[in-house]
């Protein structure tokens, strides 16, 4: 009873910082469990200090404080929409990406390696074993919050190498949250009849509602609302992964292999404009541009935001056809016509990229479509 008082305590705390107004959100995250504080992310170097003071205090004291933030977090807060606009410059489509985007996934225990230099970094990733990840044949726990400011300063090969490992664990949580939600909308066709050809998820056509437990219908409204449609057939298309070796290159070739300004400022690695203020500054903008940069908490969350891009936005219609018939990396940079102004030449790009880096023996680690 215990031990499930206190897991249920730091599963409080993960969610008030969702809830929390970001003028007050907590610098960092920390897990209590009997006998143990442990912090998993800290945000601030003063803020670290102090939580590394109460580790070290008695750990009645740190539930106490725990508790004390806690109980002000859900005080002051009075939840406004952490979403904001985030898009490729090509697509037209304005996608909005909010926490309710990704309410659908369980709340993962991960370590973050937060560094400071270029140096520090790969000094992580080897003592974390992820230099080596091709060893790894299931998704880790462990992964790299933000590229530090001097990436570009290591030799190339160094860079390439840090930024694989580093995205890797991030795309491997992202595809198997992807397929965990195809997986349980195919339990649900099943029980419907196995036939989404004429099926539409609506309150205008209820009878889908009336052979389905309350669980599964409010699944069905959140992922027809994530994904952006009501068609069974439609929405079966969308909810479904991507190879490592494409979400990779296309990171590398947006991000500089994690180097840009874009991706050490803003963990934006796949090059998304949002049209809200939580962004910066493009450096160079059109007269007439209201877009920003978006910014992303983590590498975990442009991952995010990039394959739920792909997945229904309709420029990359032709992308999720050919998926429909193979997951070959090579096949579906024909889909990728529209992220870039440059067009053919950009397709050529990721595909030169994918062979020139070997990129697609990672694929063998990647969750299997359905």
């Amino acid at each position: 009873m215990k031990n499930l008082y206190y897991r249920s305590l730091a599963q409080s705390f993960r969610l008030c910082r969702l809830c929390a107004h970001p003028a007050k959100m907590l610098l960092a995250q920390v897990a209590v469990s009997p006998g143990r504080f442990q912090i998993l992310w800290c945000q601030n170097s003063s803020v670290a200090k102090d939580l590394g003071n109460w580790r070290k205090a008695h750990s009645l004291f740190a539930l106490t404080c725990l508790i004390v933030i806690m109980s002000f977090v859900i005080w002051s807060g009075e939840g406004p929409s952490l979403g904001y606009r985030v898009g490729h410059f090509m697509s037209s489509d304005q996608n909005l990406l909010s926490v309710s985007d990704s309410s659908m996934t369980a709340e993962r225990s991960s370590s973050r390696i937060l560094v400071s230099s270029a140096e520090e970094l790969i000094r992580e990733l080897k003592q974390e074993n992820l230099w080596d990840i091709e060893t790894l044949d299931h998704p880790t726990n462990v992964m790299v919050s933000r590229f530090p400011a001097d990436l570009g300063t290591v030799t190339l090969p160094d860079k390439k190498k840090a930024f694989i490992v580093s995205v890797l664990p991030a795309a491997m949580v992202v595809l198997e949250e992807v397929q965990e939600e195809r997986q349980e909308l195919l339990a649900i066709l099943d029980q419907l009849g196995g036939n989404p050809a004429e099926l539409i998820f609506s309150k205008a056509h209820p009878g889908w509602m009336e052979s389905l437990g309350a669980n599964s219908v409010a699944f069905v409204e959140t992922i027809t609302k994530k994904y952006r449609t009501e068609n069974a057939t439609e929405l079966l298309k969308r909810v479904n992964v991507l190879p490592l070796s494409l979400i990779v290159a296309q990171g590398a070739i947006e991000s500089s292999w994690g180097s840009s300004r874009f991706a050490t400022e803003a963990n934006n690695l796949f090059g998304m404009w949002t049209w809200g203020q939580r962004g910066i500054l493009p450096a160079r903008r059109d007269a007439g541009k209201t877009h920003r940069i978006a910014l992303y908490d983590s590498i975990l969350e442009s991952v995010r935001a990039y394959v739920l891009t792909i997945n229904r936005v309709s420029a990359y219609d032709d992308l999720r056809q050919i998926r429909q018939e193979t997951l070959d990396p090579y096949l579906l940079s024909e889909g990728l016509l529209h992220y870039s102004e440059r067009k053919e030449r950009y397709v050529e790009d990721v595909k030169r990229v994918i062979e020139a880096n070997n990129l697609e023996g990672y694929d063998r680690i990647s969750i299997s479509a359905t």
